[in-house]
């Protein structure tokens, strides 16, 4: 498959970050009209993460209704910063541009009206005033989100990876080994393959306002 040439073993620009998230409720990551974006929660890896890298995000296990799942696969084909997702017009309607830019002070504040996170996330999602070091958005318009699909649809593909789930971090994991990497590989053309690009599923969860920097995987 063409879209599989970026994750091939022997090449090494390219990297697969895999996770695990703690809430499924359409922010992070967040589909609308056709695009997925991480721009909220994660801020190590929307730092790290760079175009054409992959992005695996798998259902935490000490969460009752995503453990043993698998949340979404994308490959991010563009990446903004210094939080530009949340200044340009074009991502304004978007349900994860949760913040805006106040000219003339220069700060970002929370919309009133955002329906994930709260005022108290801003420091966490964007950074500290007044470099907002943390303000990176990625975009993907090749992804497969499953959210609450269930997991027979899918089972024999996640079955040979899973040690590798059972092994992740808090926080995330991009550096494998090449046997690790293979199987990752073979992993994502796999679900490609079962499902192919876009979305599939709706989220698990309905309660938008939960924190993500609380419990496993909060970094």
């Amino acid at each position: 498959m063409k879209i599989m040439k970026s994750v091939l073993i022997g090449n090494n620009e390219e990297k697969i970050f895999v996770y695990k998230l703690t809430s499924d409720d359409g922010g992070a990551p967040c589909v609308y009209n056709n695009k997925l974006s991480l721009c909220i929660c994660k801020p190590r890896i929307r730092k790290y993460a760079k175009k054409n890298d992959w992005i695996i995000g798998f259902g935490g296990r000490n969460v009752y209704d995503l453990s043993n799942g698998l949340i979404y696969i994308a490959q991010v084909t563009e990446k903004l910063s210094a939080g530009d997702y949340f200044k340009k017009t074009e991502y304004a309607d978007r349900p994860d541009c949760i913040y805006k830019w106040k000219e003339p002070d220069r700060i970002f504040e929370f919309k009133k009206r955002a329906i994930f996170h709260n005022e108290d996330c801003l420091e966490h999602d964007l950074g500290e005033y007044p470099n907002y070091n943390r303000a990176f958005s990625l975009l993907s318009d090749k992804f497969v989100y499953l959210g609450k699909t269930p997991v027979d649809r899918y089972k024999p593909l996640f079955d040979k990876i899973k040690p590798i789930y059972k092994s992740l971090p808090r926080d995330f994991k991009s550096n494998f080994s090449l046997e690790e990497n293979k199987s990752l590989n073979e992993f994502i053309k796999g679900i490609i393959e079962c499902f192919g690009f876009g979305k599939k599923g709706e989220p698990t969860h309905t309660d938008t306002t939960k924190k993500c920097n609380t419990c496993e995987g909060h970094a």
